[in-house]
């Protein structure tokens, strides 16, 4: 099982740089969807995701967690999935002045999904079928090897760090956009 480990460590590990460049440079750099209207909804799910990711990393890559807290991992995956099919159906009409989503952005959307995807099923398909059970205890006596740690936590923290400045951008643009309807209200 070790070699699993590592290969979903290694996927998580490329996931997390895709989205990172997404969410940090395309998203709020290039694009700046927090500060455009019609791109609000988007950067509101995009919030939502990189809260999510940063949790499910946290329970499934941090910690070798079993028993309802394993549940409420798989969970909060499975949030985050809905929140990408949201996110995915917006695009279209959210991205429309800007011409569509770029193929590159596109491509890495497809790229770090698919190895989140991949790493989170690695992950959770090794846990022992006694840490499903609601009984199991909450920390699995086998602990993670230090390299999942590693790449677990280098996520969070990134995670944590986006997240925080999403939720900023997205009550500075609320702000913004109030000032402005009474500017023109005026």
């Amino acid at each position: 099982m070790e070699h699993l480990k590592m290969v979903a460590s290694v996927l998580i590990a490329m996931s997390g740089v895709g989205a990172a460049f997404d969410f940090g440079y395309i998203h709020l750099v290039k694009l700046k969807l927090h500060a455009r209207p019609e791109t609000r909804y988007e950067h509101t799910l995009h919030t939502l995701q990189v809260f999510l990711g940063t949790c499910s990393l946290l329970f499934i890559f941090c910690f070798n967690f079993g028993g309802p807290v394993l549940w409420i991992a798989t969970v909060l995956v499975g949030a985050g999935i809905l929140i990408e099919i949201l996110d995915i159906a917006c695009e279209k009409m959210s991205r429309r002045k800007l011409g569509g989503l770029p193929t590159f952005e596109y491509g890495i959307h497809v790229i770090a999904s698919g190895t989140k995807l991949a790493a989170v099923v690695v992950a959770l398909g090794i846990k022992p079928r006694s840490a499903w059970s609601w009984t199991a205890e909450y920390v699995l006596q086998e602990p993670h090897p230090a390299y999942m740690y590693i790449v677990g936590w280098i996520g969070v923290s990134t995670g944590i760090i986006l997240t925080a400045l999403h939720v900023w951008l997205l009550l500075a643009g609320r702000k913004a956009l109030d000032q402005a309807k009474r500017l023109n209200q005026k």
